[in-house]
């Protein structure tokens, strides 16, 4: 290889460095990429955590329903059956489902509010 060639290859290597460095460099610059990034590690792990939280959920209702008498278990059944038929619908029309559980949580935050007022009436 003559001196011209070795030349020419350091200056190649050397562009192909300096390609990389200015790569890893805009890469840091971009913070939304960044956040983007973070904000998708982050949802995976809550996804992940939340799926591993409902099993256990899962598992320890097995448990509980096995040991519960009889007619607990029928009624748990039923309310299984039940349950299942609402989530179906749900999914089916789950602007629906969004509405009543809103208006479940306006409800219950009603009744709250009614029972606060009464207790502090009966104290007072």
């Amino acid at each position: 290889m003559t001196e011209r060639d070795e030349l020419m290859s350091d200056i190649e290597h050397t562009r192909e460095e300096l390609a990389e460095t200015v790569s890893e460099l805009v890469s840091k610059m971009d913070v939304k990429a960044q956040a983007k990034d973070k904000a998708h590690e982050v949802t995976s792990q809550a996804k992940e955590r939340a799926h591993e939280v409902t099993e256990q959920a899962a598992e320890r209702y097995r448990e509980v329903k096995e040991k519960a008498p009889e007619p607990v278990q029928v009624g748990l059944g039923k309310a299984e059956e039940a349950s299942s038929k609402v989530a179906q619908r749900a999914k089916d029309d789950p602007q629906r489902a969004a509405l009543f559980a809103g208006g479940v949580v306006l409800l219950l935050l009603v009744v709250k509010r009614v029972r606060g007022r009464h207790a502090a009436k009966n104290e007072g």
